[in-house]
């Protein structure tokens, strides 16, 4: 008995050990930056009411597309229809919640690297799609809404300058 129960706690320790090498793709390649950088834009948006800026003067690598990928987003018709691999994707918390979106940056029809944004560094109302953008159209304000969040926070929301941005219809998960 003693040996079914640490074999299970090794065949636990094991599978999580696999799932979080998926979770910490995400960080590879130093994006946390990114998020830092919306927490301090969201933080100024908060004074100034609203501010605008480019989502390539952001990064530090070179990308040729961005997926700004909203929650509850079913990865699987996304990876379909862009024909791009997004399997890291799969585990990320836009799928069980709506307080995270995801900018997943692409190079050479290649996820590169991706950073979950919690909602309160901004909100992406896109509805039923995901929108891609190249660096050239990937200009974006934020700003406030006059509406808190429960915990009183204010929401701020992020829109594109112009609508070049391209959209990808949402499908419902069957």
């Amino acid at each position: 008995m003693r040996r079914i129960f640490i074999l299970l706690l090794l065949l636990n320790f094991l599978t999580n050990c696999q799932n979080s090498e998926k979770r910490n793709y995400s960080n590879t390649k130093g994006n946390a930056d990114i998020e830092a950088v919306f927490e301090q834009l969201s933080k100024k948006a908060l004074y100034d009411s609203t501010l605008t800026f480019s989502l390539d003067s952001l990064t530090n690598f070179d990308w040729d597309t961005v997926l700004v990928v909203t929650p509850y987003t079913p990865i699987e018709y996304l990876e379909r229809d862009t024909n791009v691999e997004l399997e890291p994707l799969h585990y990320t918390k836009i799928t069980i919640t709506e307080g995270y979106n995801v900018l997943a940056f692409i190079k050479h029809g290649k996820l590169i690297d991706f950073v979950e944004l919690r909602a309160l560094y901004g909100t992406y109302d896109y509805y039923d799609s995901t929108r891609f953008y190249v660096p050239t159209t990937a200009n974006f304000r934020m700003f406030r809404t006059g509406r808190k969040f429960t915990s009183g926070k204010e929401i701020l929301k992020v829109e594109p300058l112009d609508s070049i941005g391209t959209f990808i219809k949402k499908r419902n998960a069957m």
